[in-house]
């Protein structure tokens, strides 16, 4: 899986397309060629082809990347998925942390509606919520990316 992929250098635009063409690459160091039978997922939140108008990334790279191009709206765009999301994950990290969790208040799930529609959120779910301040003096706190703790044995 290779994210932003709209990011990469035209220097090394030629470079992956070879791998994805001809199937073989070298190790930085090595002079042997190596084969490989790899599938390749991109993502990326640019437009590609607009960036191949202008020039900013290669068309027979973007041709090979784009064989089945699949398109998933921010969430912003797709606010009642976020329920969803968020009992998934949660019921994932009480798994994790041997707690059970049977509802999420309503006041939670429209504070991590509003949250999740209003920031962007690309990495992993415990980052993209906002998370309990250790603090007991203060009720929350909202950072750009927070970490959900594991428990302590």
């Amino acid at each position: 899986f290779l994210d932003e992929i709209g990011e990469i250098p035209l220097e090394l635009q030629p470079k992956l397309l070879r791998v994805l063409q001809e199937r073989e690459f070298e190790r930085l160091g090595s002079s042997r060629t190596l084969r490989t039978d790899a599938r390749l997922i991109a993502a990326t939140n640019r437009d590609l082809a607009a960036m191949v108008e202008d020039q900013e990334f290669r068309a027979d790279l973007f041709y090979r990347l784009n064989v089945f191009p699949v398109r998933v709206p921010p969430l912003r765009e797709r606010r009642e998925d976020i329920p969803l999301l968020v009992r998934h994950f949660v019921q994932q990290f009480a798994r994790r942390m041997g707690k059970v969790v049977d509802t999420i208040p309503a006041e939670t799930m429209n504070a991590l509606i509003a949250y999740l529609t209003d920031n962007c959120c690309r990495g992993r779910p415990e980052q993209c919520l906002p998370a309990k301040s250790q603090n007991p003096a203060r009720k929350t706190r909202r950072p750009h990316r927070a970490q959900i703790a594991e428990p302590v044995s």
